[in-house]
């Protein structure tokens, strides 16, 4: 599998580059950037719920399946929600 291309790869998160690792399989896109909207690229509701259930397994936390469809639902807005939801978590805080 590719590793992704976006145009900021260089400065990707570890978190963004998770995300994208998943959405280049679950997308079957191969040249994605950080600011990409996830339905612009094909997503849909079944890819949707896919990734979420991905992110739910690889960072451990319940992201919320209504976030892909409120925001921009790109790879930067996933990733900045999971690392407040995982810090929100670590606080004891509960989640939305």
């Amino acid at each position: 599998m590719s590793e992704g291309v976006t145009k900021n790869s260089s400065q990707c998160s570890e978190t963004e580059k998770e995300i994208l690792k998943d959405w280049i399989e679950i997308l079957r896109v191969e040249n994605i950037d950080m600011h990409d909207n996830f339905f612009d690229l094909g997503g849909d509701s079944l890819a949707a719920m896919l990734c979420i259930s991905r992110m739910r397994t690889k960072f451990g936390i319940e992201f919320p399946l209504d976030s892909f469809f409120l925001d921009d639902a790109t790879i930067s807005d996933f990733a900045r929600a999971i690392e407040r939801f995982s810090s929100d978590a670590s606080r004891g805080s509960p989640l939305p």
